[in-house]
């Protein structure tokens, strides 16, 4: 079974000219949740835009310089709240992660680890099909909702996200549902072996959802997958999870049911821990 370490992350995960993630970072006073005078235009640029709907915050990272572990997270957490108060979020709809003194490894050179660190999906979010296709609950088999129809490019044709960059896509799961589809079961067992012998090893659990925007089931898809390491025995601080909606298919255009069941999965990126930690 092939692994694949990645180290870090990516300043931007692109999908075309005009839609692509990226990282912004606000920087906070000392011990406080009081942003610098700097952070505060930046926040207020950020936050127009949000408002505007040309961007989409997908995951929220809280940090802290203080070196006292436990306080460290009590800023990191009050860091958080702030930034979801300030804009609007619904913390169910996104991915958040309070490191405090836990630093990740990034792609660009830090001022101090009083942040918090935004991902910003920026661009109009693609509709994957071009009729009245979505997830559909199995349980619920009249649900349906309309796509509105948009227009594909010869480019956006041929647009498939490679599965060598994650481990784990074979886990995959019913349609509008967070339940595992059979099958599932042998690489959660080889996720988890893997995990109990090479201790340095941290993961990012990644959900992933069809059709549309659906950014509260992806989280939960991931989700699913970090309660089940967890209750397997494998510390939760070696563990991250994230929603990412319809935002990185496997395949584009979903042009059959096949394309939408690859696309509905979870999926891990591997990193070594010694790597996140502040040097």
């Amino acid at each position: 079974m092939k692994i694949i370490l990645i180290i870090g992350f990516i300043s931007f995960i692109a999908f075309g000219s005009q839609s692509q993630v990226r990282i912004f970072s606000l920087y906070f006073q000392n011990n406080t949740s009081v942003l610098t005078t700097l952070s505060e235009k930046t926040a207020e640029e950020l936050n127009q835009l949000t408002i505007k709907n040309e961007v989409q915050v997908i995951e929220i990272n809280g940090y802290s310089e203080n070196a006292i572990d436990a306080e460290a997270q009590k800023d990191a957490l009050k860091r958080i709240q702030f930034v979801l108060s300030t804009f609007n979020i619904d913390e169910e709809q996104i991915s958040v992660n309070s490191f405090g003194l836990n630093h990740k490894s990034v792609p660009f050179k830090v001022d101090n680890w009083d942040r918090i660190d935004l991902y910003i999906y920026q661009g109009k979010p693609r509709k994957t099909q071009v009729n009245s296709v979505t997830e559909i609950d199995v349980n619920q088999h009249k649900k349906t909702e309309t796509i509105e129809s948009t227009e594909i490019t010869e480019t956006e044709k041929e647009d498939v996200i490679p599965q060598k960059d994650a481990f784990l896509s074979s886990v995959k799961f019913f349609g509008g549902t967070k339940e595992m589809k059979s099958g599932s079961d042998a690489d959660l067992i080889a996720l988890k072996d893997t995990l109990v012998k090479n201790t340095s090893l941290v993961i990012e659990i990644r959900g992933h959802v069809c059709c549309e925007d659906q950014m509260k089931l992806s989280r939960q898809r991931a989700k699913t997958i970090y309660k089940y390491l967890i209750k397997e025995g494998i510390d939760s601080k070696r563990l991250t999870y994230k929603g990412y909606s319809n935002y990185l298919p496997l395949i584009f255009p979903e042009t059959k049911e096949a394309h939408r069941e690859q696309n509905r999965r979870v999926d891990v990126i591997f990193k070594n821990q010694s790597n996140t930690r502040k040097k």
